[in-house]
């Protein structure tokens, strides 16, 4: 995992302006969809270790909802603290967070035994919420960027119009605009040089 979070901020500081979709597909993504996968099976690999510790269910079912305020918060902190946003993990974990909600559709008699129906259905409806969650995100996401780039480039294709602000302001140090107290209006006031 160490030598996976090193391959991870190597590549993320390197300009990927130029990457072509084949040098994404084939240098970054393998990396960013394993860290997904290693994040999730980090949350799981620690809650199948209490278990077999034989762990107090009450501490199960309190490491399952820190597991799922963990992984959400991975997912806000790639797509939101990053300057560069990783897509692919808040992906992979609503896909993580998928296939817990299915599992917990029809769980093993083991989960039967240990939790209620109740707690079962709890985690299952936060796996399920969370996922979705993480989807709208990733679009909202998405989507920003998407009309950040564009307002930017529309900027500057945009030609002026006219009598835009830009050209009917005064630009001379002697030539000002001023409002007239008693009426409100603006006049334009042109001063001597001064000698």
């Amino acid at each position: 995992a160490y030598s996976l979070a090193l391959i991870l901020k190597a590549q993320y500081s390197i300009d990927s302006s130029s990457d072509t979709w084949q040098d994404y597909g084939l240098l970054r993504f393998p990396f960013e969809i394993h860290a997904g996968w290693i994040v999730a099976a980090t949350f799981v690999n620690f809650s199948v270790f209490l278990v077999s510790l034989n762990a107090y269910t009450t501490v199960l079912f309190v490491v399952a909802v820190l597991s799922l305020i963990g992984i959400i918060a991975i997912a806000t902190l790639s797509l939101w603290y990053l300057a560069k946003p990783n897509f692919v993990i808040p992906s992979v974990l609503a896909w993580a967070m998928v296939g817990v909600a299915v599992e917990l559709k029809d769980p093993m008699q083991s989960i039967f035994n240990q939790f209620t129906g109740r707690t079962i259905s709890t985690v299952r409806i936060s796996a399920a919420f969370l996922a979705t969650l993480m989807c709208v995100m990733v679009l909202v996401r998405a989507a920003q960027l998407m009309m950040g780039e564009g307002h930017h480039e529309n900027e500057e294709d945009t030609p002026r119009q006219e009598g835009s602000a830009a050209e009917t302001e005064p630009t001379s140090d002697f030539v000002k605009v001023e409002e007239d107290k008693d009426t409100g209006k603006d006049f334009v006031k042109v001063e001597a040089e001064p000698v």
